[in-house]
């Protein structure tokens, strides 16, 4: 008898212990998932900021050039400028 209530025992103790492994078991995946979505997010986020940060690039590489473009086209007319009045200042000529 005293075998047969061992035995008892020993089987409550270990369904006991297979049902919280099995909750274990069962956590750990929840978490394992939970993991592997945040991973999947977080690379989804970096892709994306990749992405505007090529965006941001290519836009200030356009602004910077079209800065020089309009900066030379600035020094054109005010070279054209100051040709158009320089004789007259040299000459003394009064155009009005």
């Amino acid at each position: 008898m005293v075998g047969t209530g061992l035995r008892c025992s020993l089987v409550i103790f270990l369904n006991f212990h297979l049902e919280a492994a099995d909750k274990t078991q069962a956590l750990l995946d929840t978490q394992r998932r939970h993991v592997e979505e945040l991973q999947s997010h977080l690379d989804k986020q970096r892709q994306d900021t990749e992405i505007a940060l090529d965006s941001e690039r290519q836009t200030v590489a356009l602004l910077v050039n079209e800065k020089s473009h309009l900066t030379a086209e600035l020094e054109k007319c005010q070279d054209f400028e100051s040709s158009m009045f320089r004789p007259h200042l040299v000459t003394g000529i009064n155009t009005h």
